[in-house]
């Protein structure tokens, strides 16, 4: 398989470096490999990556440098992944510091490594469409549409079968490397929804408007590093690595609040949609599974809608 994303690897471990090339060109990518951060710097001017994987520690500096140094400099769009050992407790920190879309903790598995660097190509994908979307006013050009059958239509999140290998992965880390992991599930208000579309002559036009805002609240909310996905026709999951019962909450918060804010125009009336949202996540050490935490979201969700709606249940 021939793929399009060049990735750069840099690392002060030649055997690394050298066995990350391998693997990564089996699987269809172009790799270029650096040293130092010096010559890391030099690759992203002459190769132009589309892709970052860097080790934290590096001759002549470390890996955030880098990473801060791609976001701020060179372009904020390409998707970056740190690598550090177990023993570096601060890491995760400085990931998020530096806007590192991704981390991958020491000794790697391959399958592993690989199954990031192809969600991270996802985002560059993504990150690439939405911006030619942006630039281009009105629907998106017909060869992006052929090229995203990836992506739900009416949000513009990956759909739930494409990200099923990436969810399924991002769980089994957060039980290798013992992070809390949240899964939030939303949807409008079924009697306030019913009330919209009952007064809007065009349903399917108020349904895609009812959506696109919601799809861009949810936008608005999350980081990089979170997964939200359609899930069903009218419910939008979100999975949320290190994402704490606490931080979910604020992120649902942050959503209906944008939500609140906003009006809808249907058959001469205004309304302002309400939505619920239900949440569930993992602790430290705990043993979970996708499935499970789905399953606890959505009871939660219909907790909810069974108290009347918006509101925030856990």
């Amino acid at each position: 398989m021939r793929r399009r994303e060049k990735i750069l690897v840099a690392d002060r471990n030649p055997r690394f470096l050298e066995s990350t090339r391998d693997l990564l060109a089996r699987d269809g990518y172009r790799v270029q490999l650096a040293r130092s951060l010096a010559a890391a710097r030099r690759e992203l001017k002459t190769f132009e990556p589309d892709i970052v994987l860097t080790g934290a520690r590096l001759p002549g500096g470390d890996g955030y440098s880098l990473v801060q140094h791609v976001k701020e400099v060179f372009d904020p769009t390409i998707p970056c992944v740190l690598l550090f050992s177990r023993e570096d407790r601060a890491a995760v920190t400085h990931c998020r510091k530096v806007g590192a879309e991704n981390y991958l903790v020491r000794p790697l598995k391959r399958r592993e490594l690989l199954t990031c660097v192809r969600s991270m190509a996802l985002i560059r994908q993504l990150k690439g469409e939405m911006a030619a979307i942006a630039g281009r006013p009105g629907r998106a050009p017909a060869e992006l549409r052929e090229e995203s059958s990836v992506r739900e239509a009416r949000t513009g999140f990956y759909t739930f079968a494409y990200f099923k290998e990436a969810l399924y992965v991002e769980v089994k880390r957060a039980r290798r490397y013992d992070y809390p992991l949240a899964v939030l599930l939303m949807s409008y208000d079924p009697p306030r929804l019913e009330e919209i579309k009952a007064a809007a002559p065009d349903q399917d036009a108020i349904l895609d408007e009812l959506y696109g805002g919601l799809a861009l609240a949810v936008r608005r909310s999350l980081r990089d590093t979170d997964l939200p996905v359609s899930y069903g026709r009218q419910n939008i999951l979100i999975l949320m690595p290190h994402t704490s019962l606490e931080g979910a909450v604020a992120v649902g918060k942050r959503i209906r609040s944008v939500i609140k804010r906003s009006r809808i125009q249907a058959g001469g009336t205004t309304f302002t949609p309400t939505l619920s949202v239900g949440l569930s996540a993992s602790r430290p050490s705990e043993r979970m599974s996708f499935a499970g935490l789905i399953k606890a979201s959505s009871a939660a969700l219909r907790f909810a809608l069974e108290r009347g709606g918006n509101r925030i249940v856990y």
